[in-house]
């Protein structure tokens, strides 16, 4: 099972907790479990000097560590956690404080799409002005609306 937990949604906001109820059932079986963690982009950014980037490092901090501190009460003491926080030192300092020792951190590749890295990097045409590649992209419009019209 994979977890990606990103700064936006509906369960980005500090009222955010797993429902015991749900995941204990789920998480109590798992032999491995894999998070894909990402911090908010103004962080890896390196932008310190703007007082939005330290607030959204407290305001994903106190989301992220019930997380992980719940995922540590709920999984086994057997149970591996894999997590790709991008190399991030901050998104791995919070996860380590938050369940020490646990998290073992590496690149998954499923990731590269969330970080924007390997072939889906701003640098390998993957990402345009619209958004990921699409059909859209290598058809005319006036063929699309004909294929694919409501």
């Amino acid at each position: 099972m994979v977890l990606i937990l990103r700064p936006m949604g509906v369960s980005y906001h500090r009222d955010f907790h797993m429902d015991s109820n749900i995941w204990d059932g789920i998480l109590g079986n798992l032999s491995i479990l894999g998070v894909i963690a990402e911090q908010p982009k103004s962080l890896s950014l390196g932008e310190w000097h703007r007082p939005e980037a330290e607030n959204a490092l407290e305001e994903w901090t106190a989301w992220i560590t019930p997380i992980f501190e719940y995922l540590g009460r709920a999984l086994h003491k057997e149970t591996k956690i894999v997590v790709d926080a991008n190399e991030e030192k901050e998104t791995v300092q919070v996860l380590e404080k938050a369940i020490p020792g646990r998290p073992r951190f590496q690149r998954m590749p499923m990731a590269d799409i969330i970080f924007k890295r390997g072939r889906f990097s701003l640098e390998s045409g993957y990402w345009d002005d619209d958004g990921p590649t699409s059909c859209r992209d290598i058809i005319n419009d006036c063929d699309y609306d004909y294929y694919y019209s409501d």
